[in-house]
């Protein structure tokens, strides 16, 4: 992870710096542009004063008239150089006032100026050609700020001379190691700069990463509590921490389930023992008497109770069979069927119904929906047995229609109903009522219901109170040929 961190640091870095480069870049080209522009006007401002000083200047004697000029033109950071134009009449006079020139370059210095004339006595070479060039910064102490500054110059012709104005050496050395130093400050600033930047953006960008590595760490160390990442979606790597949230809630969801699942079974195995237990000793009992020998009377008795206790657990095993099957992940194929027949078939099954209740029956045909017949006439039926049971002599209505895109299977009886307790725990496997333990039953038959409804996609739904009666009501979606 610190190698990433690194590397991410580097590719943000290198882009931060990149930014900050242009922008030194661009700040120092308008700081060139900048003293380009104050070394002009300076220029500016020293030739609009010559015009004034050479009219008060001696006119009798070049030198002692160019000498006047450069010690009243002087300015800081300005050389200047007084050329004779006028013919030449006389030696040539050279004079040098202020700082003087390096070896070889031309006359500079703050404040420095020059002056010569066009005599053959000057220096060596032919006389000044007043169509050349003018003096200007062009020795060695100007080589290196010429390229940086524009070097720019003013010209000013008084009468019988030419006043050259240009920057002076010290001046654009001066500046030019201050840009220079200002430069390299900028550019270690920068790279400082930019290092901060792309570890903080690095450290940022990387965060919901860095919590994902962490979490699956504890994660593979066994703790499997839910922890999700609160900042994700914020970089690239927020949608993995989005995806990390989605997996370990589906993870710590299914682990619960898994749990819940382990509890339920313990239970349900525990329940089974205990509900097989009862009639194999009954019937363990009975075999016992018999061993002793008794009457033939009573003997009679003791088989059909025998008899009795037989079916009960031979009915208690189909029922732990029906579960085991329906709670299979293994889906059995699920058939386009009329539920109206299937209400039918099981209204015609379940015995005593008419004898001990008055059966009122709104049945609607052709009322097909996608579900396991068998399986489903199976629930139907215990529906039926239960209002048999529990509501003995008392209207049971069973009605059948539908609703929009769904199929709407009610059974309702006018029998004493369920207490709270006895609502919210109706479809548990193995519970029975409070008030109806003495009445035959596994306490399984509305664990079935239920589980038959629901891989049917349907739902049911219990409307019950004590002394209201009890109403069962099963609501399947219609097959999609209907």
């Amino acid at each position: 992870m610190e190698r990433l961190t690194r590397r991410t640091t580097l590719l943000y870095g290198t882009l931060a710096f990149a930014v900050l480069f242009a922008l030194l870049a661009c700040t120092s080209a308008i700081g060139v542009l900048v003293i380009d522009r104050a070394i002009a006007a300076d220029l500016h401002l020293t030739a609009s004063e010559i015009p004034e000083i050479a009219a008060r200047a001696p006119s009798a004697d070049f030198s002692a008239r160019s000498a006047y000029i450069v010690a009243h033109a002087r300015r800081a950071g300005v050389d200047l150089s007084v050329r004779d134009t006028a013919p030449p009449m006389r030696d040539s006079v050279e004079g040098d006032f202020g700082d003087g020139p390096p070896p070889g370059g031309p006359p500079q210095g703050d404040g420095g100026g020059g002056f010569h004339d066009g005599g053959p006595g000057g220096p060596q070479g032919p006389p000044p050609d007043d169509h050349g060039p003018p003096p200007g910064p062009t020795g060695p102490w100007h080589a290196s700020p010429a390229m940086v500054f524009s070097v720019p110059s003013e010209h000013v012709v008084v009468t019988g001379a030419t006043v050259d104005i240009f920057p002076s050496a010290d001046r654009l050395q001066q500046l030019a190691l201050a840009l220079l130093f200002a430069v390299i400050v900028g550019l270690v600033a920068s790279a400082l700069f930019a290092l901060l930047i792309g570890r903080w953006l690095a450290v940022r960008s990387l965060e919901p990463l860095g919590k994902v590595v962490s979490e699956l760490f504890r994660f593979g160390s066994g703790d499997f509590s839910e922890r999700s990442i609160d900042d994700a979606g914020r970089t690239d790597y927020g949608d993995l921490a989005l995806a990390y949230n989605a997996a370990t809630a589906q993870v710590v969801r299914a682990l619960g389930e898994r749990e819940k699942a382990e509890a339920d079974m313990r239970q349900f195995i525990a329940d089974a023992a205990h509900e097989l237990r009862t009639p194999l000793t009954v019937i363990d009992g009975y075999v016992q008497l018999l061993r002793g020998g008794i009457d033939p009377a009573s003997s009679t008795n003791i088989l059909d109770t025998i008899d009795a206790e037989n079916k009960r657990m031979r009915e208690l095993i189909a029922n732990l069979l029906a579960l085991a099957r329906l709670d299979s992940q293994a889906v059995a194929p699920m058939l386009v069927t009329d539920l109206s027949t299937i209400v039918e078939a099981a209204l015609d099954e379940v015995p005593f119904l008419g004898e001990n209740n008055d059966v009122r029956v709104d049945v609607r045909t052709d009322v097909m929906v996608l579900c396991e017949p068998p399986a489903m006439k199976e629930a139907v039926t215990n529906l039926l047995v239960n209002a048999t049971k529990y509501a003995r002599g008392c209207t049971v209505d069973v009605s059948l229609k539908t609703e929009g895109e769904h199929a709407v299977l009610a059974i309702r009886d006018e029998g004493p109903g369920m207490s709270e307790t006895d609502r919210d725990n109706a479809f548990r496997r193995f519970y029975r009522g409070e008030f109806v333990r003495d009445i035959e039953g596994s306490g399984l038959g509305l664990s079935i219901v239920d589980r038959v409804v629901t891989r049917a996609r349907g739902t049911i739904a219990l409307d019950t109170g004590l002394g209201r009666g009890t109403c069962f009501t099963i609501v399947l979606p219609l097959a999609p040929s209907a």
